[in-house]
């Protein structure tokens, strides 16, 4: 914790820029415990918890409210995370980035470690949270808002029209949809 404070201050000063980087999913098996329905009718929200998955991985600066993305079907492995992460250390410019992210296998595994020394020459650090700790990572709270408040109930009347609408969430992010981080 001690070092996650000491660079909000670096981040503060304008020495460095922070990402949170983590990954959630997405499915028409719906996350939403509740709606409304007026009264007499009744809300159906079609449900298929063995249908295909939209998984996002993405990078989030609180700050500047900058979202870095992918989405994609399918799992998720070392190969596709070490893939984005050398897309976003390609994007870093003249300041360092240190990126908060937590202990999954993929974040640990030996391709993954292999290709940290060749972000850092790209000025992109990484700062791994303490085990059990998702609270510290501020992506978890936009996962969260995209899931159980910003969620659109026709969003499950297909696939198609989930992917749609997870697309409309990221890319709204910071404009439409916002989160106070303070």
């Amino acid at each position: 914790m001690a070092q996650i404070n000491s660079v909000k201050g670096f981040v503060y000063k304008g020495l460095c820029d922070l990402y949170f980087f983590d990954e959630s999913g997405f499915s028409m098996d719906s996350n939403i415990p509740y709606t409304w329905s007026e009264v007499g009718t009744h809300t159906k929200v079609p449900s298929d918890r063995y249908a295909k998955r939209i998984n996002v991985l993405g990078f989030l600066n609180t700050k500047t409210k900058d979202l870095f993305y992918e989405m994609r079907t399918g799992s998720i492995n070392s190969e596709i995370t070490v893939a984005l992460f050398n897309k976003f250390a390609d994007k870093i410019d003249n300041k360092p980035t240190i990126v908060i992210l937590d202990n999954a296998s993929m974040h640990t595994s030996k391709l993954f470690k292999s290709n940290i020394s060749k972000w850092e020459e790209k000025g992109l650090y990484l700062l791994y949270l303490p085990p059990y700790s998702p609270e510290l990572n501020l992506i978890e709270i936009l996962w969260r808002e995209m899931k159980y408040r910003w969620f659109d109930l026709n969003a499950f009347a297909s696939f198609e029209k989930l992917w749609v609408h997870v697309k409309k969430l990221l890319d709204g992010f910071g404009k439409k949809y916002d989160i106070n981080f303070s």
